[in-house]
């Protein structure tokens, strides 16, 4: 490796350091791939959804970028690559910590899990209350979700 390659990399440390995502008291932060899964748990019924689990959440994640939106009405899952998958909200259930959405949106199985864990997306300042896992078809998403702001 040559002497300016070396610097060039050396140079680089800094602005490699700044893309790491931290908790707001400077730790570094958990991946939200990474943040711990609560599969397995045999759901209970509806009426049993504790009131943080209640109501309408954007859930949004990186690399691939992708946003769900929960709604009385439907849960919508945006892709900048596909068209927009929509399905019918029947509401959550729980399953251990994790409030569960399932649906299907034509053939595809369509599963929207939120669990109450500090989640950053790693790209902003933003710390999400809840860490998000979305499957829709094959496709298995990770990242962080918070209240629908009205």
């Amino acid at each position: 490796m040559g002497r300016r390659t070396a610097l060039l990399m050396f140079a680089a440390l800094p602005v490699l350091a700044a893309c790491q995502p931290q908790d707001p008291d400077g730790a570094a932060a958990l991946e939200p791939a990474s943040a711990p899964a609560h599969h397995g748990v045999s759901p209970v019924a509806q009426d049993d959804v504790p009131a943080e689990f209640r109501g309408a959440f954007d859930a949004t994640g990186t690399e691939p970028f992708w946003a769900v939106r929960i709604r009385n009405e439907g849960i919508t899952i945006l892709r900048p690559e596909t068209k927009p998958v929509k399905a019918p909200n029947a509401g959550p259930r729980m399953a251990g910590p994790q409030a569960v959405w399932a649906a299907k949106a034509g053939e595809d199985p369509v599963i929207v899990a939120l669990y109450e864990h500090q989640c950053s997306d790693g790209m902003s300042d933003k710390v999400y209350p809840y860490v998000a896992e979305v499957q829709v078809g094959d496709a298995s998403l990770n990242g962080c979700a918070d209240r629908a702001q009205p």
